[in-house]
């Protein structure tokens, strides 16, 4: 078991230098790199709760990343419709040119990787990572 443990954080944490050794590449922190990711799988337009949850970063982290993305035009705040207590973060068409330019290179490197691995494979892994999600989630101190 403690094997396993082990060879799984060393894999997690080889993942995360790969994507600071990207990052790093495109001239961005890693920090970046993660939110403009969330940001993307939110079609562009998320809450700061919501990129809390898809990056695991502190609401500190999130909020001075948003200032930043707002301050460069990136981005701009507008109500939820659904919770007047919350905003959207939706990025500018200037924001999402150049957030989608930066990660159309992210994908080509990933996708090289997936399709050497095989798609099959890759659906096998996604499987058993959200089991695995799933199950920590659910071991998590109530």
């Amino acid at each position: 078991m403690q094997t396993q443990l082990k060879r799984f954080l060393r894999i997690w944490g080889e993942f995360n230098a790969v994507y600071k050794r990207i990052a790093d590449r495109l001239g961005l922190t890693d920090t970046e790199l993660y939110v403009y990711q969330a940001l993307e799988i939110a079609d562009f337009a998320a809450t700061n709760s919501q990129l809390v949850e898809y990056t695991g970063f502190s609401k500190q982290t999130i909020s001075a990343m948003v200032q930043r993305l707002t301050r460069a035009g990136l981005a701009r705040l507008q109500p939820d419709e659904t919770d007047g207590r919350k905003k959207i973060i939706a990025l500018t068409e200037d924001g999402q040119k150049k957030i989608s330019a930066c990660l159309q290179q992210v994908h080509a490197q990933e996708l090289q990787a997936m399709q050497s691995v095989g798609m099959e494979t890759i659906e096998q892994i996604n499987q058993r990572l959200e089991k695995l999600l799933q199950a920590l989630k659910e071991a998590e101190p109530k």
